[in-house]
């Protein structure tokens, strides 16, 4: 379910991105981001609740916060990797962070 999610959400995002900015790496970064996201979430808010039955640990407490906060760490990791690697492709120097 998350891929699909994932997919839906990130051609919509890949969309109203290539709109607003008119540039196709933005556009993949952050449909790709949005993608990656949304589907290592759904994998992670299924299988930490698993490990915390296994290790005795009430997975109705123990998995709501570890979930977000793995889900954002890893969303802003997304964008960033997916924006430089696009950069990179296209040669283009739009992007300043490499230089801060």
């Amino acid at each position: 379910m998350g891929l699909i999610l994932g997919c839906l959400y990130g051609v919509f995002i890949a969309i109203v991105a290539q709109l607003r900015y008119g540039m196709i790496a933005v556009a993949l970064s952050a449909g790709l981001a949005v993608l990656s996201s949304m589907t290592v979430a759904a994998l992670v808010g299924s299988l930490v609740p698993m490990l915390f039955e296994r290790i005795k640990i009430d997975p109705a407490v123990a998995t709501g916060p570890l979930r977000h906060n793995i889900h954002r760490y890893h969303q802003c990791l997304l964008l960033l990797h997916h924006c430089d690697q696009a950069d990179q492709f296209l040669g283009c120097n739009h992007i300043r962070w490499r230089n801060m």
